[in-house]
């Protein structure tokens, strides 16, 4: 695929995650899609999948956004760099157990490499630090850092 049609995919899923558009965001991932969200160790697979990691995150930030910084692209990859924002406002699931709502906003910077297959989303992870999630939550401290 051309470069800036890599691009253009992958900022359609950010715009489908903003505006809720579930079914758009899985049109654009293949039926062999698999998404590890690398801070949680979670794998999504297939359609269903991209749909189930963006409603966990809206689910537990209902105003959730991305706003995207930068994109790099290649006729096989995506990486992209954004912010996420929101107010937790919902219960925030995970493999160590749910965190209730604390109605505090996060902004938290984020990476996202995709691999590009016949014109969608084959596969990808998300990076980010949970560790400053959780802190802007209140439910850990970091060390050296005082409120």
């Amino acid at each position: 695929m051309p470069v800036h049609t890599n691009e253009t995919l992958i900022r359609k899923l950010y715009t489908a995650f903003n505006d809720r558009k579930y079914d758009q965001a899985e049109k654009l991932v293949s039926d062999k899609f698999e998404w590890r969200d690398v801070a949680t160790g979670e794998t999504y697979r297939g359609p269903a999948g991209v749909r189930q990691f963006m409603e966990r995150w809206v689910k537990a930030f209902n105003d959730a956004k991305i706003d995207v910084q930068r994109v790099i692209a290649t006729d096989q990859f995506v990486a992209a760099e954004f912010t996420g924002r929101g107010t937790h406002t919902g219960s925030l699931e995970s493999p160590a157990g749910s965190i209730p709502a604390t109605n505090r906003r996060i902004e938290l910077s984020c990476c996202e490499v995709a691999v590009i297959e016949n014109g969608k989303i084959r596969s990808g992870s998300t990076y980010y630090d949970a560790a400053s999630m959780m802190h802007q939550l209140g439910v850990t401290e970091l060390a050296g850092v005082h409120r």
